[in-house]
This record gives structure tokens, C-alpha cells and sequence, in this order.
């Protein structure tokens, strides 16, 4: 299955990414277009995770297709494995750009599957710690220097700003 309804009564970044999609887009839109310059004038459009769309998220060819590229033409198969990444929001732009967006809350959803968690694991908290760990898990797997790395942005937000 390439299309996964999700539900919504979680926590974590599976709830943020549907509050920020769904209820707060002003918010994301701004701190993606901050990051991304040739963005600021563009309008950013959300595909997933939708209300109406049960908030599925998509991986695979589906995840070609929600965003609009043509299939014959993207060979997913030949360089990324089956049931490769799931992301958690996509996004088109009025200029045919695509941005695919990958939410954590905390550091051990970055390097292990989701699970319930409670607030005794000293999880960063602010942006610093947060920059902090993800600086050593790039380097660990090699994206400090790498070729699509200026197409990549970290972006910060606070979850208490979010509208609920």
C-alpha cells in the first residue's frame, strides 16, 4: 500500500504535522519560504496530510504522483528501494516545485521507528540542542557536504504556537 491513512488522534510529530498542515499552513509556509528564497513569492499548495483525505501519507510512485511528476518519466524503482520513505507532508508550488517533508519530535524518531514516549528522555528543546544533534547525525550519514544538500532546510517550530 503506497497511500496510508493516518490517524488523527496521535501525538508527536504525526499531530504536528496535521495541525501545521491543516490548521496552521501560514506558519510552515513561512518558515519554508525563509529557508527557500526562490520560494518567497510562490504559493505553496499542501496534497498531504489532509483532513479530507483521511490525513494519508504517501511513499512510492503514489508519492510521484501526488505531486504531479509523470511516472513513465520518474523511475523510483531503479534508485530507491520499495516501501522507501512514507512522507509526512507534500507540497506543490504555483512554479512546479515540489517540497516533501520529513517531521520529527524528538531524537530517537530520527534514527528508529515512532513509538510512545514520555518526557524522562532529555529530548531537545530548544533550536540550539536540536541543530546540535542533527549537525552529528549528518555527518554520521554524510549530508554536511552532499551534492542535494543546498535543497534540504531545517526548519524550527515551536509546537506551542501551534492552533489546536
Amino acid at each position: 500500500m503506497t497511500r496510508v491513512e493516518q490517524p488523527s488522534d496521535k501525538h508527536g510529530s504525526l499531530r504536528d504535522i496535521q495541525l501545521l498542515i491543516n490548521k496552521n499552513t501560514g506558519l510552515i509556509d513561512k518558515h519554508i519560504k525563509a529557508a527557500f528564497a526562490e520560494l518567497t513569492n510562490d504559493t505553496i499548495v499542501w496534497q498531504s496530510p489532509l483532513s479530507e483525505d483521511k490525513y494519508a501519507e504517501y511513499r512510492d510512485n503514489e508519492f510521484i504522483k501526488k505531486v504531479g511528476l509523470d511516472r513513465q518519466e520518474i523511475k523510483l524503482e531503479e534508485f530507491w528501494p520499495s516501501r522507501g520513505p512514507q512522507w509526512d507532508a507534500l507540497a506543490t508550488t504555483a512554479d512546479k516545485r515540489i517540497i516533501l517533508v520529513e517531521a520529527k519530535a524528538n531524537i530517537p524518531e530520527v534514527v528508529s521507528s515512532p513509538q510512545k514516549r514520555d518526557k524522562s528522555v532529555n529530548d531537545p528543546e530548544t533550536e540550539g540542542e536540536w541543530k546540535a544533534a542533527l549537525q552529528v547525525l549528518y555527518s554520521y550519514l554524510g549530508l554536511s557536504k552532499h551534492k542535494l544538500s543546498k535543497y534540504m532546510a531545517d526548519i524550527f517550530i515551536n509546537v506551542n504556537d501551534l492552533k489546536k
